[in-house]
């Protein structure tokens, strides 16, 4: 392995002795086109002036096509005539291997353009078929087309069976909309997005029964109109709860107001 890897060092030592020498020889007879100075290979397909330091491509600049004589252009990994197209084979090359730098640099840069064009086109067609569901108009409550409403209700706010001259009395007394406004108005002093317990609601009337199953239904149409959101915990307890595009308007809308109809 030893003796493997010191003739393949040696080899490549070789390599790098040839190809200097065969750049000392292709360039010994050109001089420097602008100031006539000697020059040196930096790489494959280019040299330099060591006088001026002027770099150049030595096929372009000096080499002509065997066959009409045309100027000699460097076409992607090759050299090519300008005026008859035929391939020029480059009599300053090692081994052969030679790019358009900027030929190579200009696709790159279109491929990313591309690129960038389909992502914006995929974006553009993802986003057409986003569709949204219309948006919901809340209608009137009605709670007599609601069998056993009344009954759940009570058992909410923690009443037995409705008493029928309770329910005349508030039927006869309730003002919905005062109702609306009271709950509103609680809910505004509030820190965004606190809630409280149905319970905590201050009451108008002295009796706290009838002032609950007020304020229950109230809430509901509040909620029902899209101004609060309801909740009922794992105890049965009712949170209320303003909703944030409600925080800033202190009145109830026109659409609880036509809820309540």
């Amino acid at each position: 392995m030893d003796q493997l890897e010191r003739l393949q060092a040696a080899i490549g030592r070789l390599v790098g002795h040839t190809r200097t020498l065969f750049y000392q020889l292709v360039l010994l007879a050109h001089d420097c086109p602008h100031c006539g100075g000697s020059l040196v290979m930096l790489h494959e397909g280019r040299c330099r002036c060591t006088t001026c330091g002027n770099a150049m491509d030595p096929t372009v600049t000096f080499q002509r096509c065997p066959g009409c004589g045309g100027r000699v252009a460097l076409r992607v990994r090759r050299y090519a005539c300008c005026k008859c197209g035929q391939d020029v084979p480059s009599l300053f090359l090692f081994d052969g291997k030679v790019f358009n730098a900027e030929y190579f640099r200009q696709k790159m840069a279109e491929a990313r353009q591309r690129k960038q064009q389909r992502e914006t086109q995929q974006h553009e067609r993802a986003a057409g078929h986003v569709y949204r569901s219309p948006a919901i108009e809340p209608g009137p409550i009605a709670i007599p087309s609601s069998p056993g409403l009344v009954d759940v209700l009570n058992q909410l706010v923690g009443a037995g069976a409705p008493d029928p001259q309770l329910m005349q009395a508030a039927e006869e007394a309730f003002d919905l909309q005062r109702y609306e406004q009271h709950v509103i108005a609680v809910l505004n002093r509030l820190p965004d997005g606190d809630e409280v317990t149905l319970q905590w609601i201050p009451s108008l009337v002295s009796d706290d029964r009838l002032e609950r199953i007020r304020l229950f239904i109230a809430l509901i149409f509040l909620a029902h109109a899209g101004l609060i959101d309801l909740r009922q915990g794992n105890d049965n307890t009712i949170w209320v709860s303003q909703r944030e595009t409600q925080r800033e308007r202190s009145t109830v809308s026109a659409d609880a107001q036509a809820a309540d109809a």
